[in-house]
C-alpha cells in the first residue's frame, strides 16, 4: 500500500486530535479540578483547527502543530521532568516534524525543546548532564537521519520509474518508428514500381520479332526524359539480345540541340551493344536541328516513316546485307 505525505500528515492529525480530546474527556470524567484539563483542551481545540485548516489545503497546517507540540512540551511538562530525569515524550515533537514536515523542522523543534527545558531548570539538573545531551543528539540524529535515507531512496524510486516511464515511451516510440519506416519502404518501393511502368509507358516497346525492337518516342522530350529513356532503352536492347534497333521519332514535334545530342548518344550507345539503330519519321523541324549541329547520320539508318518501316520490313533483312 502507498501512502501519500498528504494521507501520512492527515492521519497524524486525526489521531493526535482524537488522542488528545479523549484525554481531555477522560480527565473531565475522572478529575474534572485537574490543572491540566483547561490546557489540554486549548491544545485539542487547537489541533482540530489545525486539522481543519490542512484539510482545506492551508500548506503551513503542519508547522503550526509542531511549533504547538514543540513549545507545549517544554513548557508544559511537570516540575519533575525537568530537574530529574528526561522522559521520552520529549522526542513525540521532533517525531511529528519529521513525519509531517522536512527535517530541518525536527531539527529545529528538538533543539527549541531542549533549551526551553535547559531554561526552565535554570542550567542545571538533569537536562544540562552531558550524558543526557549526548542521547538526547544521538536520538535526533538518528530520527533526521532515517528520514534522510527515506527521503533519498524515495527519491530513488522515482527516478527509477520515471527511466522505467522514458524507456517504456522511447520503445513504444521506436517501434512507432520502425512501424512508419516499413510503410515509408512499402510505399517507396509501390512508389518506384509505379515510376517504372510510367517509364515503359513513356516508352513502348513494339517487338517486330526477336531481333527487332521498335521503340517508337511520343510526346515532350527535354534533357531529362531523354537521359530517361537512353538508360531504359539500352537495358531492354540489353536483356532481349536484339540486333537491330528502331527509333521511330514522328511523334516528337521539335527537339533542342542537347536533346538531338542525346539521341545520338543513345544510337551510339546501342551500336556499342551490337545493334543497328534506325530512325524513322525524322520530321523537318527535327532535321533541321541535326543539320545545324552537324551530326553525322551515315552510321544511322533513316527508313522514312513507320508505314515505309513496315512495307518494307520483309525486305530489311536484304537491305542490311548490302551494307
Amino acid at each position: 500500500m502507498s501512502l501519500t505525505q498528504r494521507q501520512i500528515s492527515l492521519v497524524l492529525l486525526a489521531l493526535t486530535t482524537v488522542g488528545i480530546t479523549l484525554a481531555c474527556l477522560g480527565l473531565l470524567l475522572t478529575n474534572p479540578h485537574d490543572q491540566l484539563l483547561v490546557p489540554l483542551a486549548i491544545f485539542a481545540a487547537g489541533c482540530g483547527g489545525v486539522l481543519y485548516a490542512y484539510l482545506r489545503g492551508w500548506p503551513y497546517a503542519c508547522h503550526v502543530l509542531v511549533a504547538g507540540y514543540t513549545i507545549a512540551m517544554g513548557l508544559g511538562l511537570d516540575h519533575v521532568f525537568v530537574t530529574q530525569y528526561a522522559p521520552l515524550v520529549l522526542i513525540l515533537p521532533p517525531l511529528i516534524a519529521l513525519i509531517t514536515t522536512r527535517w530541518q523542522w525536527a531539527l529545529g523543534s528538538g533543539i527549541v525543546q531542549y533549551l526551553i527545558l535547559v531554561v526552565r531548570a535554570g542550567g542545571t539538573g538533569v537536562y544540562a548532564q552531558p550524558l543526557t545531551i549526548a542521547i538526547y543528539a544521538i536520538i535526533l540524529g538518528g530520527l533526521i537521519l532515517s528520514r534522510l535515507a527515506t527521503d533519498s531512496a524515495q527519491r530513488l524510486a522515482d527516478a527509477n520509474a520515471r527511466a522505467e516511464e522514458l524507456a517504456s515511451r522511447a520503445e513504444q516510440h521506436s517501434r512507432e518508428l520502425e512501424k512508419q519506416a516499413a510503410i515509408l519502404t512499402s510505399q517507396n518501393a509501390h512508389q518506384q514500381e509505379l515510376l517504372n511502368r510510367i517509364a515503359e509507358l513513356e516508352l513502348p516497346l513494339v517487338p517486330l520479332t526477336d531481333q527487332v525492337l521498335l521503340a517508337p518516342i511520343v510526346g515532350y522530350l527535354d534533357e531529362q526524359r531523354a537521359d530517361k529513356l537512353m538508360k531504359f532503352l539500352l537495358g531492354e536492347a540489353s536483356r532481349r539480345r536484339v540486333q537491330h534497333v528502331v527509333l521511330d521519332v514522328s511523334g516528337i514535334a521539335a527537339i533542342d540541340e542537347q536533346v538531338a545530342r542525346s539521341l545520338l548518344d543513345t544510337a551510339q550507345a546501342l551500336r556499342l551493344l551490337g545493334c543497328r539503330v534506325m530512325i524513322s519519321g525524322i520530321s523537318a523541324p527535327i532535321a533541321m536541328t541535326l543539320t545545324e549541329i552537324n551530326v553525322d547520320l551515315h552510321r544511322i539508318i533513316d527508313v522514312g516513316d513507320i508505314q515505309d518501316l513496315l512495307r518494307n520490313y520483309s525486305g530489311m533483312a536484304v537491305h542490311y546485307a548490302g551494307m
